[in-house]
Formats: C-alpha cells, sequence, structure tokens
C-alpha cells in the first residue's frame, strides 16, 4: 500500500514540478517576447514624437525669424533722422508682441541699445559672435544661461545696412514646450561644435565634458558615438547609457534647420517596468492552474489507485489458492486500463478453472489405474512369494521384479497426491 502511495504522490510532485519548470520558461519566454515588442513600439513612437518636434522647432524659427524680418522694415526702424529713444519705444511694444524674451538694436557706428536691458548682460566677444551668425546660442552674461538669438539686418535703400535687430529668446522655453507634452524624460539640444547648449539635465549642461575629451573615456564612449552621427546631421533611435548615472535609455535623435541636432530621451527602466506588474499577474494566473490542476489529478489518481487497489486484493487472493475468488463488477464495468485487466483476469479464472478440472480428472485416472495395477502385481508377487519362495526365480527374473518395485516407487515420489501404500512395505 504504501509503495503504491509512494508513487501516486511521485506522479504527483513530477506533474507539479513540470508545471513549475514551464511557469519559468513561459516567464522568461513571455517576459522577452514582451520586451522585444515594447522596446520597437517605444522605439517606433519616439521616431515618431522626434520628427514631429523637429518639424515644429523648424517652424518656430521660421516664424521668430519671419518677426524680426517684419520688425526691420518698419520706417521708424530703418530711419536714422529718427529719435533713439522712439526706436526703443516701437521695439518695446513689439517685443512683448512676438515673445521675445528683448530685442537688441545695433546702429551703424556699433552703439547698442537693449529694450529689456539684456544688453548689460552681453560682452563685446558676445556681441561679435552673434553678429557673426544669423541664428546662434549663446552664454548670457556671468549666470551662463543659454539664449537664442536670431539677427536681421536693417537696410535702407540702395542696400545700405544702417544697422541689426537681434532678438533674443530663451532656449530651454522653445525646446520645453515641444518636449512637455511627448511625456519624455528629458531632452538634448547639439550644435555643430558637439556643444550641449540645452538640456533637461542642468547640472549636465553645467558640467559636460568636451567631445574631443570624451572619446578617452570608456563610460563615455557610447555618448561619444551618438554625439558624431548627431553632429552629421544623421537620425536613428539607439539604446544608450547615460555617463553620468549609467542608467540605460532610449534615445532618438534628428536634426533641425540651424544645423544642430534635437534627442529626445525616455528612461529604459520606466518603459520596461510595465512588464513587472504583467509577469506578476501571468504568475498569479499560471499558480492558479497549476493548483487546480494538481487538485485535478490528486483526485484522478486517487479513484486510479483506488480501483487499482481492489484488482492487486483478488490477484493476492487468487496467487493464495482462491482461485475461485470474485471479481468486483464495478471493476469489469471500468473502461480504462483497470477494467482491462480486471477482464482479463476473470478470463484467467475461467482458463485456471478449467484446466484444475482436467487436470483432477486426469489425477483420479491415473490414481485408479495405478491402485490397480499396484494391486495386481503386489498380489501376484505375494501368491508367487507364499508358494515357491523368492528363491524359485532365476536372476533375470529376480532383476526385473527389482526394476518394477523402483519403477512403481518413483512413480509414487512424482505423484504425491495419488494416495495409495509404500510398495517395499507391503511386499516385505
Amino acid at each position: 500500500m504504501n509503495i503504491r502511495l509512494n508513487i501516486k504522490n511521485k506522479l504527483i510532485s513530477y506533474f507539479g514540478m513540470v508545471l513549475i519548470i514551464s511557469l519559468f520558461i513561459n516567464t522568461l519566454v513571455s517576459n522577452e517576447l514582451y520586451r522585444l515588442t515594447i522596446e520597437k513600439e517605444t522605439m517606433a513612437h519616439l521616431s515618431r514624437l522626434t520628427e514631429e518636434i523637429v518639424d515644429k522647432m523648424n517652424l518656430v524659427l521660421d516664424e521668430k525669424k519671419k518677426q524680426l524680418e517684419a520688425i526691420a522694415v518698419i520706417p521708424e526702424i530703418i530711419d536714422e533722422q529718427v529719435d533713439i529713444n522712439k526706436k526703443k519705444e516701437v521695439l518695446e511694444y513689439l517685443y512683448n508682441f512676438f515673445e521675445f524674451e528683448d530685442i537688441i538694436f545695433v546702429d551703424q557706428i556699433g552703439n547698442t541699445y537693449s529694450v529689456n536691458e539684456s544688453m548689460q548682460d552681453i560682452t563685446d566677444e558676445v556681441l561679435n559672435q552673434i553678429l557673426k551668425e544669423t541664428i546662434s546660442v549663446v552664454p548670457l552674461g556671468t549666470s551662463k544661461i543659454n539664449v537664442f538669438s536670431i539677427n536681421i539686418p536693417i537696410i535702407k535703400d540702395q542696400q545700405e545696412v544702417v544697422g541689426v535687430l537681434i532678438g533674443i529668446s530663451q532656449l530651454e522655453k522653445i525646446v520645453n514646450q515641444f518636449v512637455k507634452f511627448a511625456n519624455m524624460d528629458g531632452y538634448m539640444l547639439l550644435e555643430t561644435t558637439g556643444k550641449v547648449i540645452a538640456h533637461s539635465n542642468q547640472d549636465a549642461l553645467a558640467y559636460q565634458m568636451p567631445m574631443e575629451s570624451m572619446q578617452y573615456y570608456s563610460e563615455f564612449s557610447e555618448i561619444y558615438e551618438v554625439y558624431k552621427e548627431m553632429i552629421a546631421g544623421n537620425r536613428d533611435v539607439i539604446k544608450c547609457k547615460e555617463p553620468e548615472t549609467g542608467k540605460s535609455n532610449y534615445l532618438s535623435y534628428a536634426p533641425i534647420k540651424t544645423g544642430w541636432s534635437i534627442a529626445i530621451i525616455k528612461e529604459r527602466q520606466t518603459v520596461l517596468s510595465i512588464l513587472g506588474a504583467i509577469d506578476a499577474k501571468i504568475i498569479l494566473l499560471i499558480m492558479v492552474l497549476i493548483i487546480l490542476s494538481m487538485v485535478f489529478i490528486h483526485q484522478v489518481l486517487k479513484r486510479f489507485t483506488k480501483n487499482l487497489n481492489k484488482l492487486l486484493e483478488c490477484l493476492n487472493k487468487i496467487a493464495c489458492g482462491e482461485v475461485d475468488t470474485p471479481i468486483p463488477k464495478e471493476l469489469l464495468e471500468l473502461t480504462d486500463e483497470v477494467g482491462d485487466t480486471a477482464r482479463a483476469v476473470q478470463n484467467m479464472q475461467v482458463g485456471i478453472d478449467e484446466m484444475l478440472g482436467t487436470i483432477k480428472e486426469c489425477t483420479n485416472y491415473m490414481n485408479e489405474q495405478m491402485e490397480d495395477l499396484t494391486e495386481e502385481v503386489i498380489n501376484s508377487l505375494k501368491e508367487a512369494l507364499e508358494v515357491n519362495g523368492f528363491d524359485m526365480f532365476d536372476e533375470e527374473c529376480k532383476k526385473d521384479i527389482i526394476t518394477m518395485i523402483h519403477t512403481l516407487s518413483r512413480m509414487d515420489e512424482m505423484m504425491p497426491t495419488v494416495k495409495f501404500f509404500n510398495i517395499r512395505n507391503r511386499v516385505k
């Protein structure tokens, strides 16, 4: 009984182990498939968002440039005879209307006039840098805040340049208004020299490493390659480690009209955090299925072993000689392997019963024949011995008599079920 119970328990244990192993394999495989799917969808989404942001930034640049061009053709601005205070009144009205942080007027002899007094933070070196490029990003004074500037020449008749208008906007405001709505974790704006001119992480912006130095540090190797691609004007979506923190991020970059390149950043951990919740639900569901399956298997095995125990009890009785032990009717009606075995045992009982009947008949017949033959031989020998004695026989007859007696004794030993007397004793 214990062995049969152990077998049942082993079957349940093996089945449970198979289900648990299947659970882990399924979790690993499904986790990898979910991860690949989520990464693919995230990268495609980042690529679309980047293109949308680039298009909107290009529109903003064009719009601000057109606004300055419209201001530059106002007669009060062009006319050199108009008092500078009058010019500043016009500019002061327009810079609020066009949402500039400041508008700077530079006349032909180099005098500068700022509507919002930001000129006090702009050095001659920075001003010269602004005037060299139509669109540029420069640090504003000692605060080192990067500002976005556009300069438009003021042209009089006969293409004579009588001054320059410089529109200044805060760069982060322009980028933030497009990146925030996209629910991104960060952004980065890179100019053509490899300098980061805008970054969602102000520490990374303030303490950035020069690009030419990055190639000598292993932790900056990935971002260095990204910078090279951005400067080259390429666009792509990649996985990249943040050198300052070591975090793995998805980074999508594309160029804008100024020659700069913008990148939007999404933390990989944030994207894949959904997998944790999915895995927990999958594990819970499979554990419930495992418990239900093991309960079901236990009930099936319990019923199977119960029927098997009944059949084994019958077989043990038959093996002990109780050949006529009846097989329970419920076992004979089963349609499974136990039922097949029970019917086979019943057929075997019929065969054994017929065989035993035949053996009994043969034994009875042989017993009768042996008794008759033995009686006949013994009686003949007794008569002969009583009349003449044993010496009357020649040597050949003596040998035949001894052989016959020996043969009958051997037959007596070989057939213990035949109840006839000992020939030697009878002869004596």
